[in-house]
């Protein structure tokens, strides 16, 4: 299990929560960090406006990626591709190939609002990203073209995840709903069980989804109701 904190520190711990190793090296706070499914690559992403690569065997930052000029928000690994995405506050999420020792992203997609989260879809053909306008936005991820704006929250969309099939997507917004989508941009279901914030949202492997509480939708069952 891996941790990230505002004191600028990376922990990794193991089952019985033991601090296996602590990892150093960002100059602000640190938001978000991503496996890779080899389990032996950490990412990590900063208010320092930098995205660092880990080794895991040696404790050590085997990459320093530069190229947004804001924090970086989120980083999400796609084990399909071998790359990562990140959102950052410059306005844009980028792409990034872990196996590249350029340093240069792939690709960027451009937003008019700071980028809180970014996600490639299973088969890494797609990006979601949730937006401080209020949408989330899905994108094409060769070419950039935005295939689908979401749109219904009314405040900063936090987080954005999309099935394991690929078909549905789920946001989560500080208007204290989540809400669940299909790809043509159709809401499904809005949850509004929350009196705060809605953080984060994530899909159960067989479909329904939850966000972290108590709150699992059938969404087979509200596609067809709907």
């Amino acid at each position: 299990v891996a941790t990230c904190s505002h004191d600028k520190q990376i922990k990794v711990w193991d089952i019985k929560g033991r601090c296996l190793s602590t990892l150093s090296g960002h100059s602000k706070q640190i938001f978000s960090v991503a496996w890779a499914g080899d389990g032996r690559t950490l990412a990590s992403s900063s208010d320092d406006a930098t995205i660092r690569l880990w080794n895991i065997a040696t404790q050590s930052c085997a990459k320093v990626i530069y190229g947004h000029t804001g924090a970086v928000y989120s980083v999400s690994i796609s084990d399909v591709s071998r790359k990562l995405v990140s959102a950052s506050e410059d306005c844009t999420a980028k792409t990034w190939c872990l196996d590249s020792d350029d340093g240069r992203p792939e690709r960027s997609f451009v937003h008019e609002e700071w980028v809180r989260h970014a996600q490639f879809s299973p088969d890494a053909s797609k990006v979601i990203t949730s937006v401080s306008d209020h949408t989330a936005i899905l994108w094409d991820a060769l070419t950039c073209v935005s295939l689908m704006v979401f749109r219904g929250h009314t405040d900063w969309i936090r987080n954005a995840s999309f099935s394991s099939d690929g078909q549905y997507v789920a946001t989560s917004s500080k208007d204290a709903c989540a809400k669940v989508w299909n790809l043509d941009g159709k809401c499904l279901r809005s949850v509004t069980g929350h009196n705060q914030w809605v953080r984060c949202v994530a899909f159960a492997p067989s479909g329904p989804v939850s966000d972290g509480r108590v709150h699992p939708i059938d969404i087979c069952n509200e596609e067809q109701a709907a």
